[in-house]
């Protein structure tokens, strides 16, 4: 995936790629790289500049109707490295 916007004030790009694997009919597993040229940091209220980003995901359908998630991603910029883990439970009704 690529997308890319450009006029005469603002400029700006990303590109990704990823792949998945389903490990069994309970467990998925995808991981992931990305490049912007400017990311929004929303835990750090920030904008950064030339950011690589590598993740992993995995999904573990607990029942019928829960799931839990969980996400490790790498932000590496030219100032510094930030290392973000997510945890989800879903349950729907």
């Amino acid at each position: 995936m690529a997308t890319g916007f450009d006029s005469s004030r603002n400029e700006t790009a990303a590109v990704s790629g990823h792949a998945a694997y389903r490990l069994n009919a309970k467990v998925d597993l995808s991981g992931g790289v990305d490049y912007s040229y400017f990311k929004y940091d929303f835990f750090l209220n920030t904008e950064r500049e030339d950011v690589w980003t590598y993740w992993v995901k995995a999904r573990w359908k607990l029942a019928r109707k829960t799931t839990l998630d969980g996400e490790v991603s790498i932000d590496n910029d030219r100032f510094d490295t930030y290392t973000t883990v997510l945890l989800r439970v879903t349950v729907r009704w």
